[in-house]
């Protein structure tokens, strides 16, 4: 297999979703980008020293370019290599290339929020194209080093989508307890299925996937989502009875200042909420 089955895959499983960020070529390109631009701007303020020189009305005339749209456009038909004609082309040039810089910061500013690929989700997905057993996938072309090259600054290069919208816990339970729970309760409840099952959501034995075990992202998030709406429902409750019991009010206030640090611990560990969404509720 090659692109077709590891697309296919990756559409199966988005949090297996990894792909190149291109990081330094990117930034290469808007510093060229840049120095681009700062070459025109420069270029336009050795135009203005020429412009006094033309015309029989040098001062008014140049005034009339800066105030005025007409004036600077009728430099259009100027003759060829005329300090007009050129400023007129170069203003024509940055109404392009600054569009692409602002473009290109914008998207720069977007993909450096997407986050790096867990490390487990990375080692996960360079064993299914690896092994003949699972995926077998052979890329020829070079970016195969994009999942095959296992060193620092390739893996610092790469993104995910999929924990951009994973809170802490849901990343604990996806990359910690699972693992835990396949090795104690789902290698046996997988080997019962397998054993007594053709469903459709059962891999037929003869598939080259048959020894890729896969968990439901929904579910695991359907499940962390639960445990944080129990949470948030229990935590007011538990905290009324607790101050209620507690007749000392200096321990009442001990108990309020915890409550209040757990409140946001709770908040950064089973939310996405920003640290100013954090604060704001906070002092509510």
């Amino acid at each position: 297999g090659g692109y077709e089955r590891l697309a296919n895959w990756m559409s199966l499983h988005p949090e297996l979703s990894i792909f190149r960020r291109f990081g330094s070529l990117y930034t290469e390109s808007i510093l060229y980008l840049q120095a681009e631009i700062a070459q025109l701007e420069e270029r336009l303020r050795q135009i203005r020293p020429k412009e006094r020189k033309d015309g029989l009305r040098p001062e008014l005339h140049l005034q009339l370019q800066e105030q005025s749209w007409d004036t600077l456009s009728s430099n259009s038909d100027a003759e060829q290599g005329s300090p007009g004609r050129e400023k007129f082309e170069i203003h024509m040039m940055l109404r392009n290339l600054l569009a692409q810089y602002y473009q290109a910061l914008d998207l720069q500013s977007k993909v450096q929020d997407l986050r790096r690929p867990h490390r487990k989700a990375l080692k996960g997905l360079r064993m299914y194209m690896n092994r003949p057993c699972m995926g077998n996938i052979k890329i020829l072309s070079p970016d195969w080093r994009t999942w095959g090259d296992e060193n620092e600054h390739m893996e610092n290069d790469l993104l995910t989508f999929e924990n951009c919208i994973m809170d802490t816990f849901s990343s604990f339970l996806n990359y910690g307890i699972l693992d835990i729970y396949d090795k104690c309760v789902g290698r046996h409840i997988r080997q019962k299925i397998t054993r007594t099952r053709n469903g459709s959501n059962i891999l037929p034995l003869t598939s080259s996937d048959r020894n890729v075990v896969t968990y439901s992202y929904s579910t695991i998030a359907l499940f962390a989502q639960s445990v944080t709406v129990l949470l948030a429902c229990m935590l007011p409750i538990a905290a009324i009875m607790l101050l209620n019991s507690i007749d000392d009010m200096t321990k009442r206030l001990n108990v309020i200042a915890c409550l209040t640090g757990a409140f946001s611990v709770s908040m950064r560990l089973f939310t996405m909420a920003t640290l100013a969404e954090i604060f704001a509720a906070t002092a509510a």
